[in-house]
């Protein structure tokens, strides 16, 4: 399965101006394969000093 991009928020994100807060509500409406990624890449970070 793929991620479903709207139009509007591909062309922000062509141009750098895709919020966190774009990206996560995307991310969570993805499969829930991509979901565990973000959110375990996410928890790795807070981890790091």
């Amino acid at each position: 399965m793929s991620l479903a991009v709207p139009a509007v928020l591909l062309g922000k994100a062509e141009s750098g101006d895709v919020t966190a807060t774009e990206f996560v509500d995307r991310a969570r409406q993805s499969p829930p394969y991509a979901w565990g990624v973000v959110s375990q890449d996410a928890a790795a970070t807070r981890r790091e000093p």
